[in-house]
């Protein structure tokens, strides 16, 4: 019981592995570069969104993640075979 107890004062209260504080601690250290690189993603993200929407029968959704979904529109099944 007492080492529990000793263990519950040093833990986090989010049970997070050791390489994820790492990470965290090493992007506090760099933030602006981070930061710098999350603006360029996301531009680059809007600029292939435009671009996917220009694309006869394709269709970008809008998104706040790194990743864009989309829709083929009625070439779907086209798609899905190659």
């Amino acid at each position: 019981k007492n080492n529990i107890k000793h263990l519950k004062k040093v833990m986090t209260a989010f049970n997070i592995s050791l390489f994820t504080q790492t990470l965290v601690d090493t992007i506090l250290d760099f933030k602006e570069t981070f930061l710098e690189h999350t603006q360029k993603v996301i531009r680059k993200r809007n600029v292939l969104f435009e671009n996917l929407n220009k694309i006869d029968n394709i269709g970008a959704k809008p998104s706040a993640t790194n990743f864009l979904a989309f829709t083929a529109y009625n070439k779907s099944s086209k798609l899905f075979q190659y």
